[in-house]
């Protein structure tokens, strides 16, 4: 009896050793087997997979591109999510539910400090009452205008204050972690993307590039916009504006710099900036910070004053591209200097200075009688520029100094075809 009871215990032992590892051996290989199957998990994955996704909301920085294994899709290709497509942070605000001004900056505003692009699926235009679009602090924004206008509505009307398209709001510091960020892109094959219909009575018609903040234009139009300064674009101080393409064309200041306004920093990288207008002084850009322009184009630009392309009351340094075919009715066709310009390379090429000869000089650069007024000259080429009064080429008043680069084939109805020095000329 006794050998019985232990010979069934025995087998008992057996029994459920064999039961244990017919469990345990084949769960992770059924597990994949029935979500491929019928999409459903067990409800401890179910959970997981719930976590997985809250936590996904919290961090969509973490999220790759297309979702790869963050998602639920193992090595093999299978979807352990079920089927489900995963949102990607980055994109959630860039549907085509965006119809009204109001739901962009709503959409704007949710977006917070993480990285995001919203695509325009058709033209925004602002209605009565709605006010610029206001880029929230420290967010780190890309627009795509993807053929598409954003029109604050505004033209042909009376000014109003802060009539700007966009304002970014001022950053918490110059540290780049802490600075309010635009990207303008327009991904559209047409490039028919722009930003317009700007009427302010105070700074910026087009993008006002706040304290602490870094606007850069890769590629869409700012045009049509009107303001006191900086028709198309105004830069505070500490404000930053990077030109890597696109162009600012088209827009009216009553005051200074009808296409850019700067007292921070700009730099021009590509693009381009023409057929601006002002009643004042610099037609195409007026900078009263740090210009740097290394590529891009400033043509076609109209000044009733000083500076049809550019007017220079800051630092001008220019490391290539071209300004020309700007006009303007006083003195610099092409640029106005009262403070430090440097051309390194590029060219200064069919500008014109025209009105009273007296008072229409300097049909490619005009050096002002300022103390300040230092222009030096190390490589590019300045060429077939007309002044009505002195100086087809420069106009220089105060201290123009020479060290490379050609002046060439320039006309002047008074003196100095190429250089007309009433200061001090170094070469």
């Amino acid at each position: 009896m006794k050998e019985r009871i232990h010979f069934l215990k025995r087998l008992t032992v057996m029994w459920l050793a064999a039961a244990i590892l017919t469990v345990q051996v084949p769960v992770g290989i059924y597990a994949d087997e029935i979500v491929g199957q019928n999409g459903s998990e067990p409800e401890e994955q179910e959970a997981e997979k719930t976590e997985t996704s809250e936590d996904q909301a919290e961090n969509p920085e973490t999220l790759s591109g297309d979702g790869a294994l963050e998602s639920g899709s193992d090595p093999a290709g299978e979807d352990l999510s079920g089927g489900a497509e995963p949102e990607d942070g980055n994109e959630e605000n860039a549907s085509g539910d965006i119809t009204t001004w109001s739901e962009l900056q709503s959409a704007v505003t949710s977006a917070g400090t993480t990285e995001t692009t919203i695509t325009l699926e058709q033209d925004i235009i602002a209605e009565e009452g709605d006010s610029f679009l206001l880029i929230p602090q420290q967010a780190k924004l890309t627009l795509d205008l993807n053929g598409h206008k954003l029109d604050r509505h505004l033209a042909g009307g009376s000014e109003v204050e802060d009539g700007c398209v966009i304002k970014l709001e001022q950053g918490k510091g110059s540290a780049n972690n802490r600075l309010t960020k635009l990207t303008i892109i327009d991904s559209s094959e047409a490039g028919t993307g722009m930003i317009t219909g700007g009427n302010s009575s105070g700074s910026a018609g087009g993008v006002y590039v706040n304290i602490y903040t870094l606007f850069t234009l890769e590629s869409g139009k700012i045009s049509g916009n009107t303001a006191s300064n900086g028709g198309g674009v105004y830069v505070a101080n500490d404000g930053t504006f990077q030109q890597e393409g696109g162009m600012i064309c088209g827009n009216f200041a009553t005051g200074n710099g009808g296409g850019v306004n700067c007292f921070g920093s700009f730099t021009m990288n590509g693009g381009v900036i023409s057929s601006n207008t002002t009643a004042s002084i610099g037609g195409g850009v007026y900078n009263n910070g740090t210009f740097t322009m290394a590529n891009g184009t400033i043509c076609d630009n109209e000044v009733n004053g000083n500076g049809g392309g550019v007017y220079n009351y800051g630092t001008f340094t220019m490391e290539g591209g071209s300004i020309c075919d700007n006009m303007a009715t006083g003195n610099g066709g092409g640029v106005y200097n009262k403070r430090t310009f440097v051309m390194n390379s590029g060219k200064i090429c069919n500008n014109t200075s025209e009105g009273a000869v007296t008072t229409a000089g300097g049909g490619g650069v005009y050096v002002d009688g300022a103390s300040t007024a230092v222009f030096t000259m190390t490589n590019g080429s300045i060429y077939g520029n007309t002044a009505s009064g002195d100086g087809g080429g420069v106009c220089d008043n105060r201290t123009f100094t020479m060290t490379g680069g050609s002046i060439s084939a320039n006309h002047s109805n008074r003196y100095g075809g190429g250089v007309y020095n009433n200061n001090t000329f170094n070469m």
